[in-house]
């Protein structure tokens, strides 16, 4: 009997982040769910190509539609390995733990998605990483609204979002993450003029098509649509203006 050939996981990775750039991440996922079916995630060797297979997979596998190699399965190997082979701190195993807690909130599990969230703060914190710990609340208080807590993730993403301004302009390129995530959640719960209050805040003119910062602008608008769909079917609270939240006035927010 003929054995397998090896797999070409360079190869793999490339067919498929070029089918996810090209919009298929369905296909994408398909091609690297044939080789990964080859391998057990319980029992598979620390291997840096297979772990980065094993992450794109687990982000780019629909709930709905999971069959093996089960991308929950993938999504814990990748933060084993990653750990195994780098450490608890290095960014490979950093960004593996936030794949894994990614994958397990978009299928509902939440409170194991919580505790890998607050792991990585924790870690943040500790090694007296601020920023760092700052995006992973602001992390963790997307998952919460992805779970529907929409009064406490307004809340938290506002506190980090106001901390997170008293070290950075709110216009720097690194404030980006933070705008775009915060102005998705209050768009998501149709607290417009507050996320426009925001996003002006960051960049106060629209940026024009030839302007490096053109193409993250379109993209932040993008996502906020995509944002608001998504989240019209786990949204439980109707969000006024009177709504308990964090101080806006910090940071130029003023509410339209």
């Amino acid at each position: 009997m003929t054995a397998e050939p090896p797999v070409e996981w360079d190869s793999v990775l490339a067919f498929a982040r070029a089918l996810d750039e090209a919009g298929e991440p369905g296909h994408a996922a398909a091609a690297l769910a044939d080789p990964l079916r080859t391998l057990d995630p319980a029992t598979a060797g620390p291997d840096g190509d297979v772990i980065a297979a094993a992450m794109l997979y687990a982000t780019l596998a629909k709930p709905a539609l999971d069959r093996v190699p089960d991308a929950i399965a993938w999504a814990r190997y990748a933060r084993t390995a990653a750990e195994r082979l780098h450490g608890g701190d290095d960014p490979a195993t950093v960004t593996a733990t936030e794949v894994l807690a990614l994958v397990l909130a978009r299928r509902g599990r939440f409170q194991e998605a919580d505790e890998l969230r607050r792991l990585l703060i924790r870690r943040h914190r500790d090694r007296g990483d601020i920023d760092a710990q700052h995006l992973a609340q602001m992390d963790l208080a997307v998952q919460w609204h992805m779970a529907g807590r929409c009064g406490e993730a307004v809340r938290e993403a506002t506190v980090v979002w106001q901390q997170w301004t008293t070290r950075h302009d709110p216009a720097e390129e690194a404030s980006v993450p933070m705008v775009w995530q915060l102005a998705t959640l209050l768009h998501a719960c149709g607290r417009v003029g507050e996320a426009q209050a925001v996003v002006a805040a960051a960049d106060p003119e629209h940026p024009g098509g030839s302007e490096p910062r053109a193409e993250t602008y379109l993209e932040l608008m993008a996502s906020i649509a995509t944002a608001v769909l998504r989240h019209q079917r786990v949204c439980v609270h109707h969000l006024d203006h009177d709504f308990d939240r964090a101080d806006p006035s910090v940071a130029g927010w003023r509410p339209r």
